[in-house]
């Protein structure tokens, strides 16, 4: 199809601009060439996977009836169950077998259904994660439903203290397989010592990288069982960069302040509450504190939200002009703010002069946008059509017919890009950009998102963005698995990614009242990425509002705004979050305007809104908040200021701690002598008699005052010989309570002594089984 397009190109060419047509022959037939090359190469990389569930234990606890019941999968390769995968059973052994053609090296995701049902007998329900597949040639995927096995099998599982050290530093190994194992030995490539036949090993690892660790495990009767766990450690230098010590606020222009009265926010307006964010006193008590800014898109747009672009290198004219936005940039940067802009390369408006000119077959813009003679009938990576008719030829469009997407295997296009990026580091002075869309600028004949190209321009475009300006930095929206998000930071990619799979793992935990999803999902994410290279957030301008996620509930917003501002990454805060704004889908209704006052117009504007201002703008409002100490815009303010005080907090170490109940999660932050330990209550009811362990905390054994950071309460902390705690009484923590303490105690390093000291749990029985998310999938018999 390819081929036949180029060619009826050309013979339309050598008619009618036959000059122009010889200029351009050659370079288009070997990017036909190219691009048959990559869909037969794309073509090659689908594999099929074999899927087993064994049911055996479901349907011995009668939880699954083989006679009068199915078994599917649902996941992101069938659009969650639809259509229907049903896996079959043919020999009658209680494991379910089915085969699905996916593209190897594809992560995807997935659950196991009963009955094709999401009536709460699916897999890990009410909330509970995911599966997690990274495709192989030939796979096979083999798990118990549910991760439910019978209590005396053997199933080997295995954590860690902490899964990003330092070189040098001491990591504890923690066994946690079920099925009663008696003996244990390790194998650790890389580490000292390199093998263990305790329980519980202490190492320690001398270079930077990733290490695989293998646990083989014995049981009483002989019965052996093993699993290698892939990039188990991450040894990192752990630098930081100056945008760890930020904190980020998202701003949509056009709601945040009208200040002409035509009811439209803009550049001037954000100049004028500048103070509010901050105003370059820290004495002062009326500014939220924040320390970086990222404007949603800025650029002329014939849209209100601005995704689609007509000039790259123009301010939106409802916004203010190019000389306002320099203006803006200065009096950001005198308050000690950073400012990062949108940037939307994956497409432009249809509107654009670079589009309008490509829709002649004869201009030297048709290669800057993807074109087809004939209707391709390919799909997209949404439900949507990509394709849309223009005078008798198809154009490639993912979101929409009216946003086209630009083709990246024109070097003229990563030109353009580069010039639009230089000219706002230079010309108009942003500190860097938050990358729109990253995931779709290339599409293959099997891949629409998150092709090999794609991941390998970010990293060309870091490098051009480098050289611009060294200090400059570019947050990538990945909006995928934490595995695939990752790819496009690791080996000199964007500088961080958004990490969407903790902001999930934050409001459903809080939700659901369990703390195990994010528990989880912590420990992958500090395996992923380079040392706190990764964004938080709880939403943004896509996601409905987290008050109206949390259905108003006061407590679960401060504690999920506790998480926000004290877990590792960089924090970015959506603006209203603050107050508590509402909002729910479509688009226009997350993204109103500013409530500043109990005033016509809230305070945004004096004239009439652009869109309505919500109704409860009276009561709800940042004047109302400012003066009430129990407000959740204080609350957000003390927050802000804590972590921005703490070195802990921002560029220091993570270790999850283990607690006496589910609901419960808590983390040590370290940072040279500064320890600050985070004790969240994501449950519905009072933990009275609460209890935390660390058995390897790498802390100088000793008695340590605390302060507890919220209240100003103090508590004492004993660290034991093994430089940590085991089951340390904290004070009863009411539903949705927080709790921060920070204590003062040197670290210590690897120590010999302790590698043949440490064994906790000692010893490991049933009660202890924990599934390491990212490993899920691996069901080792």
């Amino acid at each position: 199809m390819f081929l036949k397009a180029c060619v009826k190109q050309q013979a339309f060419c050598l008619d009618h601009y036959y000059i122009y047509a010889m200029k351009k022959l050659l370079q288009k037939i070997t990017a036909c060439l190219l691009l048959l090359l990559l869909a037969a190469t794309a073509q090659a990389q689908t594999t099929g996977v074999q899927f087993q569930v064994n049911m055996n234990q479901q349907i011995a606890l009668g939880n699954f009836n083989p006679a009068t019941q199915t078994v599917d999968i649902a996941g992101t390769f069938n659009n969650w169950g639809s259509p229907t995968t049903v896996l079959s059973d043919t020999d009658a052994d209680g494991i379910y077998t089915g085969t699905i053609t996916l593209t190897v090296g594809a992560t995807v995701q997935f659950k196991t259904r009963i009955n094709a049902q999401w009536n709460g007998t699916e897999e890990f329900s009410g909330g509970g994660p995911n599966r997690s597949y990274t495709v192989v040639a030939n796979g096979i995927v083999s798990y118990w439903y549910n991760d439910v096995l019978p209590p005396d099998m053997l199933n080997v599982n295995a954590k860690a203290n902490a899964y990003v050290v330092q070189p040098g530093e001491a990591v504890q190994f923690l066994d946690f397989s079920a099925g009663n194992p008696v003996s244990w030995q390790w194998s650790m490539p890389g580490a000292t010592p390199g093998t263990s036949d305790l329980q519980n090993p202490v190492v320690a690892y001398g270079s930077t990288g990733n290490y695989n660790v293998t646990l083989t495990v014995t049981n009483a009767d002989s019965e052996s069982a093993s699993r290698t766990f892939t990039n188990f450690i991450r040894v990192d230098a752990m630098e930081t960069h100056w945008w760890n010590d930020r904190v980020f606020y998202e701003i949509f222009v056009r709601s945040f302040k009208d200040s002409n009265g035509d009811g439209k926010g803009d550049l001037q307006g954000l100049i004028d509450k500048l103070d509010y964010l901050n105003d370059g006193n820290p004495n002062t008590t009326t500014d939220l504190g924040i320390t970086g800014i990222w404007l949603m898109p800025v650029q002329q747009s014939p849209s209100y939200h601005g995704y689609d672009v007509t000039d790259y290198m123009t301010v939106e004219q409802d916004y203010g002009n190019n000389p306002k936005f320099i203006e803006f940039m200065q009096a950001a940067h005198a308050r000690g703010i950073k400012v990062i802009i949108d940037m939307v390369m994956n497409h432009t408006s249809d509107q654009h002069p670079w589009f309008i000119s490509s829709r002649n077959p004869a201009s030297d813009k048709r290669d800057w946008y993807i074109w087809e003679d004939t209707d391709p009938n390919t799909p997209g990576p949404f439900d949507n059509d990509p394709w849309h008719a223009y005078n008798g030829d198809w154009y490639y469009g993912a979101f929409t017919g009216s946003m086209p997407d630009l083709n990246f295997n024109n070097q003229e296009v990563h030109q353009a890009m580069e010039d639009v990026a230089e000219f706002w580091l230079n010309d108009m002075g942003v500190d860097g950009f938050r990358l729109d869309a990253v995931k779709f600028l290339y599409e293959t004949a099997t891949e629409t998102q998150n092709a090999p190209q794609t991941i390998a321009y970010w990293q060309e475009f870091r490098n051009y963005y480098k050289s611009v300006n060294p200090d400059a930095f570019a947050v990538g929206e990945a909006w995928d698995v934490t595995s695939i998000a990752a790819e496009y930071v690791n080996n000199n990619g964007l500088d961080y990614c958004f990490e969407f799979e903790l902001a999930d793992a934050i409001l459903n935990g809080l939700n659901s009242g369990s703390a195990t999803d994010l528990t989880n999902q912590m420990e992958d994410v500090m395996k992923s990425y380079p040392f706190l290279q990764f964004g938080t957030i709880l939403g943004n301008h896509d996601t409905n509002r987290v008050m109206s996620t949390f259905s108003s509930d006061m407590p679960k917003m401060k504690a999920a705004s506790a998480l926000l501002l004290t877990l590792p990454g960089i924090p970015y805060i959506y603006y209203g979050e603050e107050i508590g704004m509402t909002g729910v889908k479509p688009d226009e209704l997350i993204r109103k305007p500013m409530q500043w006052a109990p005033i016509s117009g809230a305070g945004f504007t004096t004239g009439t809104s652009w869109q309505a201002v919500n109704a409860d703008y009276t009561t709800k409002n940042v004047a109302a908040q400012q003066a009430s100490s129990t407000s959740l815009w204080n609350h957000y303010r003390n927050l802000i200021a804590m972590r921005q005080g703490q070195n802990a907090l921002t560029k220091g170490t993570f270790k999850g701690v283990t607690t006496s109940s589910t609901a419960a999660f808590a983390f040590l932050r370290q940072y040279q002598d500064e320890n600050i330990l985070v004790v969240v209550n994501m449950g519905y009811a009072t933990l009275a008699n609460l209890t935390v362990s660390l058995p390897y905390g790498g802390i100088t054994p000793g008695i340590y005052s605390g302060t507890e950071l919220l209240s100003g309460g103090a508590m004492d902390f004993t660290i034991d010989s093994n430089g940590g705690f085991i089951n340390m009484p904290l004070q009863p923590l009411a539903a949705k309570g927080v709790t921060i303490y920070k204590f003062s105690a040197p670290l210590s390093m690897a120590d010999n002594s302790i590698v043949k000291a440490s064994l906790y749990p000692n010893p490991a029985g049933n009660s202890f089984s924990i599934t390491v998310a990212s490993e899920k999938q691996r069901y080792i018999p």
